[in-house]
């Protein structure tokens, strides 16, 4: 057999390879329980506590943007429910104690960044043999939704548990209510998923299409009403971040610093 031949054959087997993958990605996408199980892999749980006490502030949930830097997503109010001495962009010695269990491990963190609206970016140290179990959030844009399928994780019983329903808004912009101040102006995704105390800080995600297994939004209790719920867009978290952590943490070519 000719060298010209071997080499046909070679570049043969990579286009069958690219076409394979590429219909994996697009034709064959993800099933419901595997974009369920997949973003679990970046899921995590958030617990508060006050300094030198056992008492719970609150308990919520995140996502893990960097796992070799330590870098996870949440919500301010479940660190410091009361927002009492968290600076915009930076912690405080008010802040309590926090942690966060990654990979079944229970890690101590601590606070980077605070931003609006209720936002705060945490750092721990994951060790190199839990870092194996879990995986970064990926990210969709939601400027693509429609009525789409979805669902939440989060810790509603103080375990992380997940709940399921369809996009009922894509753009929700929230009124003059004196308990949601921060979040004024603000667009959200509302959804009928079944979303209770303990979900804030949980990813919302889509479960159907070619971007199964994508965040697009961030629960956040706080802008709850009975039989509805909303998220958090991630566009708008794109624009929080573009100020702060993607040029001091997250690389360009993170899907929330493009």
């Amino acid at each position: 057999m000719s060298r010209l031949d071997i080499h046909g054959i070679l570049l043969g087997i990579i286009v069958l390879t690219l076409a394979f993958i590429i219909a994996t990605l697009f034709i064959f996408p993800k099933s419901r329980q595997e974009a369920i199980k997949d973003v679990y892999e970046s899921y995590v749980s958030i617990m508060s506590k006050a300094k030198e006490s056992d008492s719970l502030y609150a308990s919520g949930g995140g996502v893990i943007l960097d796992k070799d830097k330590g870098i996870i997503l949440t919500l301010a109010h479940i660190v410091n429910p009361q927002d009492s001495g968290i600076p915009m962009g930076a912690a405080s010695e008010a802040t309590p104690e926090i942690s966060a269990i990654i990979g079944g491990e229970k890690l101590p963190a601590r606070i980077l960044y605070r931003e609006k609206p209720d936002i705060v970016i945490l750092k721990a140290n994951i060790p190199p043999e839990i870092r194996y179990r879990v995986k970064n959030a990926s990210f969709a844009n939601s400027e693509i939704l429609d009525w789409d399928d979805v669902c939440a994780w989060g810790e509603p019983l103080d375990t992380p548990s997940v709940s399921c329903g369809i996009i009922s808004q894509k753009r929700y912009r929230v009124p003059e209510i004196p308990q949601l101040e921060e979040l004024k102006g603000v667009w959200l995704i509302q959804t009928d998923s079944a979303i209770n105390t303990g979900n804030s800080g949980g990813p919302l995600f889509l479960v159907r299409g070619k971007y199964a297994g994508k965040i697009i939004g961030i629960v956040n209790m706080r802008a709850t009403f009975e039989g509805i719920a909303f998220a958090i867009r991630s566009d708008t978290l794109r624009g929080v971040f573009g100020r702060t952590i993607c040029k001091k943490e997250l690389s360009r070519f993170h899907a929330l610093c493009r």
